[in-house]
């Protein structure tokens, strides 16, 4: 199987051993012996790259696929092939620490997923694949602390439509120097490509997984794509394009029996092409909400915002409707009650200073001329309530939003829409990396809404990125805008910084509340002048 169990001291002996001899027979231009039927490689089969990613203390997951024709089925057909891994403390690879093999299967796309354990914690590690003589990039993974506040860089990221735009946005994040980055979602689109696109991923809407698989080899091909996973490990969920625009459960176009169909199809290409601790699916379900943590510093959970969702209220989930009664019926619910139950878990075990969720739709309410965007949670009122229970319990929640394809920073209260109750924590909104957003309510999201008073910052009409520094002390975000998503030299300046201090700290009292955080316009112009709160739309 393509999923390798932690490495044990044994295990690393002799794998290592049978490395070394395989590597003196190809040295000496001697064919390694090949399993039965092992498929051979004409071409480079590492054209999507290499990833690492569900960071630990101890390990993480490296992750590659074996494709030198990767928007065509793959190239390598039905037979499997022996990959070799290596994990060295330096980029160089003069210091091997780790190396051993695995065979790629067809069933999985041949795609290899090595579950790496028993590495020391807080250290940067390097990864590569050879396979039939044929040699990926090199790939830097990380271990996480295990313990103590030390500082923490990440990037966040969603949305990175192929046909809207290039990924500029994910090679300046790629020169950030991140100790890891979260992607949130819509990381590939299903459907097909317009009349007018910048650049094309295929004439058809995904509903097999042949074609799902297809449409992630046009993505993992980017090379702004790849150099955002050779740079640091990645922390991913998914969306709602991983399957189909604005699906719910088991609810969409198509009815529940294509839903499930889809979803079988689209999660199984999703885990095949990430770097993801988790086991293959064999059918509509896959659990992907999980924690990590950077110590006593900061509590990750990541959240699925669709598996489990009963459908969009009143009715309709593409633009904001009319309020109606379902809309704020009290069993309706976003996550779903285990998962939710899973998020209370966490947070009531939770030591760390910040509590980071990853989200994937608008948190605080949203209204837009009295009209309400169904698909975020202002669809699901009474489950928001119940999650914001949850997080406000700890000193310093940040959620942590993508999917609008525009960028914000919210304030949220002890009552979310109240902004004279008790300042708690912040939602930071991030832009898409290409999909634009609809150019119909640029204005109305800019205009209209712009005196929410808990709204900090808005950006509708840039692609970019954020980068966020966690230390014990206090918060500082950062929004990177891309001057043209349209063209391949786009260029990337800063836009907004937002800063936070810590409540809990020895001089942030939590029963004293926390100071307003501070915005300050980037190295470019703000996107919007401000001259009262402004806010973002979706």
């Amino acid at each position: 199987m393509s999923v390798v169990e932690p490495i044990g001291r044994r295990s690393l002996i002799v794998g290592a051993a049978a490395a070394v001899a395989a590597l003196r027979l190809r040295s000496a231009g001697m064919p390694l012996p090949l399993p039965r039927q092992q498929a051979r490689l004409v071409d480079d089969p590492f054209t999507l790259g290499v990833a690492t990613g569900d960071p630990t203390a101890s390990g993480f997951v490296a992750w590659t696929r074996l494709a030198p024709d990767p928007t065509n089925g793959g190239g390598v057909g039905p037979d499997p092939v022996v990959v070799t891994y290596e994990v060295a403390s330096d980029s160089g690879f003069g210091q091997v620490v780790r190396s051993g093999e695995v065979t790629a299967l067809a069933d999985l796309a041949h795609t290899v997923h090595v579950d790496l354990d028993g590495l020391d914690p807080d250290a940067e590690w390097w990864v590569r694949f050879t396979a039939d003589g044929f040699a990926s990039p090199v790939g830097r993974g990380r271990t996480l602390p295990a313990s103590g506040t030390s500082p923490l860089r990440f990037g966040f990221v969603s949305c990175q439509d192929y046909v809207d735009g290039y990924y500029t946005a994910l090679r300046g994040l790629a020169g950030e120097g991140c100790d890891l980055w979260l992607h949130l979602g819509d990381y590939m689109y299903e459907n097909a490509t317009p009349s007018d696109p910048v650049r094309s991923h295929g004439d058809y809407e995904c509903f097999t997984l042949d074609q799902y698989r297809n449409r992630y080899g046009f993505i993992k091909g980017d090379a702004d794509l790849q150099a955002a996973h050779h740079a640091a490990p990645v922390v991913v969920v998914w969306d709602d394009h991983e399957v189909d625009n604005n699906y719910a459960g088991t609810s969409g176009a198509g009815g529940p029996s294509q839903v499930i169909a889809r979803r079988t199809a689209g999660y199984r290409a999703w885990f095949e092409h990430q770097p993801v601790r988790l086991t293959a699916p064999a059918g509509p379900d896959l659990k992907i909400y999980r924690r990590f943590s950077w110590g006593d510093l900061a509590t990750f959970h990541m959240l699925d915002g669709r598996q489990y969702r009963d459908p969009q209220p009143c009715p309709g989930s593409e633009l904001p409707v009319a309020d109606c009664p379902e809309r704020t019926a009290v069993d309706r619910t976003l996550l779903g009650a285990d998962q939710r139950q899973w998020l209370a878990d966490g947070i009531d075990g939770s030591g760390a200073v910040w509590d980071v969720v990853g989200n994937q739709t608008v948190f605080v309410p949203l209204p837009i001329l009295g009209l309400y965007n169904n698909d975020q949670w202002d669809g699901y009122p009474q489950d928001r309530d119940r999650v914001w229970d949850i997080l406000k319990a700890r000193p310093n929640p940040v959620v942590l939003t993508g999917d609008i394809h525009a960028a914000g920073v919210a304030r949220m209260h002890a009552t979310l829409d109240d902004p004279e109750t008790e300042r708690i924590g912040t939602e930071l909104v991030g832009t898409s990396v290409s999909s634009t957003f609809n150019e119909e309510f640029v204005g109305i999201a800019e205009d209209n809404i712009a005196g929410i008073p808990y709204i900090e910052y808005v950006n509708a009409r840039q692609r970019g990125y954020t980068v966020v520094d966690l230390t014990a002390e206090g918060m500082r975000a950062e929004y990177k805008v891309v001057s043209d998503a349209t063209v391949e030299d786009g260029t990337i300046s800063s836009d907004f910084v937002y800063e936070q201090p810590a409540r809990g700290t020895g001089d942030v009292p939590i029963d004293e509340g926390a100071p307003e955080g501070e915005g300050v316009p980037g190295e470019a112009p703000p996107a919007t002048p401000i001259t009262g709160p402004a806010t973002f739309a979706g």
